[in-house]
Order: C-alpha cells, then sequence, then structure tokens
C-alpha cells in the first residue's frame, strides 16, 4: 500500500516498511502501482503528479549541472523587451552507457529585481543523454501549469508557452524544488518518464538559477529638494556569466561620489547623467544603462507685507503673505527674539491658492522669519533683515508737552495685493475727524464704499474687501479724510 503526502507543487507516494512476503507479491504491488501511476497521470492535473520521497533517490548516475536560454551570453536586449526562447539544460552523464531519457519536475520563478512576476510548476522530459561527457540539451517541450501573464496593455506577458519560456529582458530567472530522473520501471523507458516509478533511478537539487544574455537595468531616484545631494541609482544586471564589474561616468553636472564610481548603486547624487558599463569578464562583454538625476525648483522666500507695532497705538503686528499662496503648502512663522513656546514658531496649512496666509498678535521686538515648505523641501527664510517694511509707524520728534507728534499723512496697506478673493485694507489717519474708503474700478466707476465713519488720530483701522463680488482687474481705493486723499491700487485675480 502507499501513504500519500503533498507539498505545494507535488503529490509524493512513500511505500510501507511492510515485508512482501513472496516475488509473486512483488509482482503484483509493481503492476498494481503502475496502474495506480497511469490513473493519477491521465486523469489529474500536473499539480498532482506523483513523485517517491527524496530520501529514496540515491543513484548519482546523472545530475544538472547548468540551465540557461537558448541564447547568446552578450546578445544585447532592449529593456522590458520580450524575449522567448527555448531552455538549455547541461547534463552530466558520467556513466558509461546511453541513457535513453532524463526527465525533471520542479518549479520556474521569474523575478523582476526582487519581485516574483510569475512562479509555477514545471517539467520535461529529452533523450537520449550520451555517455561519459557533460552536454547541452534543448527542452522544447517543457509544460507548466500556468498560462503566461498578461500585461496591463493587453499584450501577451511572462511565462511558459508552447514548449518555450518567455521574459522581459532585465528580469532573473531559476529553478527550484527538482526532482530529476532518467529511467523508471523499464531501464530503456524513453520520454515521457512515470513520475511515480523514477526511484531509485532520480536525484533532487534545491535551486539553479536560469542564465541568460547580458542584461543591464536601472531606476533612478531624483533629487528631493533644489540644492540637495540625495538622488540615488539603483542598477540591476541580470544573464551573462555573473562575473561582472562596474564603471560609472557622470556628465551635464553630474558627480560621481567618491569611492563610488565601481559600486552596482549610486548614492548621494545631484542633478546630471550617470551612465554605468558593466562587464562580464566570464562572457567577455558589456551591457550599459543611463539615467539622469533631476531636481525640482527652488522655492522663493515668501514675499510679505508688514503691519508693525508702535509705541504709540499698537501692541502687536500682523505678517501677510502676498505673493500668489502655494496650494497645499506650510508657511512657517517664527519670532527669533521671543522663546520657543507653543505658539512660536508657528503655521498655517493652505489647501488652495486663493487663501489669505496672515500671521496676527504678533509680539512687538520679537522680530520674524517666515518660510514655505511644500513637499518637504523648505524655502529661504524672509525676515527683517530681507524685507521692505512698507506699512511700518516710526514716532515722530517730541512735542513739548512729552507727546509724541503723528505722522502728517494718511498712511494705508492692503494685502494680500494681488488676491483671489478678499484683501484686508488697513489705515490710520493724523487727524481725528470723518473718514471714508471707497473702490473704484478701472473706469473710474465707484463700485464700492467700504468705510464712512468717525476714526481718531493715529488709530489702525481695518476693512475688508470682498473680492467675491468683483469680477477680476485691477482697482483703485481711496481713503479720504479731512480734505485729504490716499490712493492705492489693488489687484484682484480669480
Amino acid at each position: 500500500m502507499n501513504t500519500i503526502f503533498k507539498t505545494p507543487n507535488f503529490t509524493y507516494a512513500k511505500l510501507c516498511t511492510r515485508a512482501l512476503a513472496s516475488p509473486l507479491q512483488k509482482a503484483t504491488w509493481r503492476v498494481a502501482l503502475t496502474f495506480v501511476a497511469f490513473l493519477l497521470m491521465a486523469g489529474t492535473s500536473f499539480a498532482q503528479v506523483v513523485l517517491p520521497s527524496a530520501d529514496r533517490c540515491t543513484s548519482k548516475d546523472l545530475s544538472l549541472v547548468s540551465a540557461r536560454i537558448d541564447l547568446p551570453a552578450c546578445e544585447p536586449c532592449v529593456a522590458n523587451a520580450l524575449i522567448t526562447k527555448p531552455l538549455l539544460l547541461a547534463i552530466n552523464n558520467s556513466t558509461s552507457s546511453t541513457r535513453t531519457s532524463f526527465s525533471f519536475w520542479g518549479t520556474i520563478t521569474i523575478r523582476e529585481g526582487s519581485t516574483t512576476v510569475y512562479s509555477s510548476s514545471i517539467t520535461g522530459c529529452e533523450g537520449p543523454i550520451l555517455k561519459n561527457q557533460i552536454k547541452e540539451y534543448s527542452f522544447d517541450g517543457i509544460s507548466t501549469t500556468s498560462t503566461p501573464t498578461i500585461d496591463a496593455d493587453g499584450a501577451g506577458g511572462v511565462g511558459i508557452s508552447n514548449g518555450t519560456i518567455t521574459f522581459k529582458c532585465g528580469q532573473t530567472l531559476d529553478l527550484s524544488g527538482l526532482f530529476l530522473a532518467w529511467t523508471d520501471a523499464s531501464p530503456k523507458s524513453t520520454c515521457p518518464l512515470t513520475s511515480a516509478l523514477i526511484a531509485p533511478k532520480c536525484g533532487t537539487l534545491d535551486f539553479i538559477p536560469i542564465a541568460t544574455g547580458l542584461s543591464v537595468t536601472s531606476e533612478p531616484t531624483n533629487v528631493s529638494c533644489s540644492g540637495a545631494a540625495d538622488g540615488a541609482i539603483d542598477a540591476f544586471v541580470a544573464g551573462g556569466s555573473g562575473s561582472y564589474t562596474y564603471a560609472w561616468v557622470a556628465s551635464n553636472g553630474g558627480v560621481i561620489p567618491s569611492g563610488q564610481a565601481d559600486d552596482q548603486d549610486l548614492t548621494l547624487l545631484v542633478p546630471g547623467t550617470y551612465t554605468l558599463t558593466v562587464t562580464d569578464a566570464g562572457a567577455g562583454c558589456t551591457a550599459s544603462t543611463s539615467e539622469t538625476i533631476t531636481q525640482p525648483n527652488a522655492l522663493a522666500a515668501p514675499v510679505v507685507t508688514l503691519l508693525e507695532p508702535t509705541l504709540c497705538t499698537r501692541a502687536t503686528g500682523t505678517v501677510t503673505v502676498t505673493n500668489p499662496v502655494i496650494a497645499n503648502a506650510t508657511y512657517t512663522l517664527t519670532q527669533p527674539n521671543l522663546p520657543t513656546s507653543p505658539t512660536n514658531p508657528t503655521s498655517i496649512t493652505t489647501t488652495t491658492t486663493t487663501e489669505t496666509v496672515a500671521f496676527a498678535n504678533l509680539a512687538a521686538g520679537g522680530g520674524f522669519s517666515i518660510t514655505v515648505t511644500v513637499n518637504g523641501c523648505t524655502s529661504p527664510a524672509t525676515n527683517c533683515g530681507n524685507t521692505t517694511h512698507n506699512a511700518r509707524q516710526t514716532p515722530g520728534p517730541t512735542t513739548s508737552s512729552g507727546g509724541i507728534a503723528l505722522k502728517k499723512n494718511i498712511l494705508t496697506e492692503a494685502y494680500p495685493n494681488p488676491t483671489g478673493r478678499d484683501a484686508t485694507i488697513n489705515f490710520s489717519v493724523p487727524k481725528s475727524g470723518r473718514v471714508v474708503v471707497q473702490v473704484y474700478n478701472s473706469l473710474g466707476a465707484r463700485v464700492a464704499t467700504l468705510f464712512d465713519d468717525e476714526v481718531k488720530a493715529g488709530e489702525n483701522r481695518s476693512v475688508i474687501l470682498k473680492g467675491a463680488s468683483l469680477p477680476s482687474g485691477n482697482y483703485t481705493y481711496r481713503v479720504i479724510a479731512n480734505g485729504s486723499t490716499k490712493s492705492n491700487r489693488i489687484s484682484l485675480i480669480k
């Protein structure tokens, strides 16, 4: 009787150890086992092939020396191009007699880098196998349990079909979990062999690579931020003899980092073009690949307007970003002259380009530094040292009563400017009285009166221009007080 147990690819049969009483019983068991094997092979799928347990394969007569695809070792190929060729196996027949057949069962795996793209059971049989020599044989009738893959574009993919192997240039192939056999119940058996009857004229092999023509492909990682040196190139080499040397050269501004010129991969790269030449010493051929490393455009320092504290009337200041606001960005403001706290630094994250980015209630004397960060890249800082103080109010000369003389002119600013939505108009006047703020379009027609009320001298006031109610264009707003008028332009862009 038989004990049946399974592995992922094959089913194995192991004879029980009970002794058979006579030659007749032995012959009866052999006929029965042959019949069962025939039924299993004829009525079940490839994945249910019956094989002996590995410890019963004790013969060393034949062995599998190497495996390769039937193409020249130095035949060039285009990255990702499909290649369809037969499988060649080099078999060592160390005996003094020619064997009628050689069969194998195992698993074929096709990989792209470290990713498996195809894996399936595989079997093949060829013969005769000539005596006293190592010779390559073409196994052009191999079969498998799986159909080839299909690419996303509907084109045929990799795998086994019509007795040949199809793979992409740059992919690697191997055989694993192999059972090898050169006879079954009859010493003169020809292909195909009955797998259940191959012991003891069989052997096993855990793994053997399938050599392909020399090919090299690569994958770049671009520089993350302008001015950084964190680019990289990963190179993938396949085929040939496996005895490789590497040589990198750089051009168009590229620089090979120290100590990496003969490495397979490159790291810490600046923008430029990098070319790798791979030499296969065993096969006597070369292959090359080239990549261009790029970087994103540099982020400009934010353009801002300031409404600073004065000694007279304000205890806090405001910084507003006025250059086109960047979507999905983080603006961070720090007051470097103040201790770090939960509110220092502070940040604003945008989702659109029409948002107002304004940092208010800033402490007098704290200074400021503002940056913008997009996709992990941070701009240079805008700060007190490189900003035009376009809304700054300064103390005037001391009067005889000990007070401070106010500016003689109307002060005003609008931010953000240009704007895609609303804008804030700040103003102060040198003399108490009625103040009117009006907005005119480019034709000179008044389109809005934003303010009409009494204002004290030196008091800072603000009004909002609702951009949503106006079409895109250039507008002029006027601050009218005590017979004087101050006009500024504001642009609305939607």
